[in-house]
């Protein structure tokens, strides 16, 4: 699903706040309620940190991956491996 990328960008964000705003409301309520609403709120919270962490970890290996790409096709003094650790020229 293709979505704008500031609305793309803003999902995490939004499930983190309604997270919070979840829990924090569930203190007004009492019963089953309660339970249910701290059970969401942190279902939110949690689903906000996995997808900000999985678009973190994905921005990172393509930049590698990128980098790599160019030092493969324009040469470089100095070889690397794709993780990024500086090895000896040989």
């Amino acid at each position: 699903m293709w979505m704008p990328k500031p609305v793309y960008e803003a999902v995490p964000y939004a499930f983190l706040l309604g997270g919070v705003a979840a829990i924090a409301s569930a203190f007004d309520v009492s019963g089953v309620s309660h339970l249910l609403i701290l059970v969401s709120g942190a279902m939110l919270i949690l689903s906000s940190v996995v997808v900000l962490k999985m678009r973190r970890d994905a921005r990172r290996w393509a930049r590698r991956r990128a980098a790599l790409k160019a030092r493969l096709r324009y040469g470089s003094p100095s070889v690397f491996s794709p993780w990024g650790i500086k090895t000896k020229n040989r």
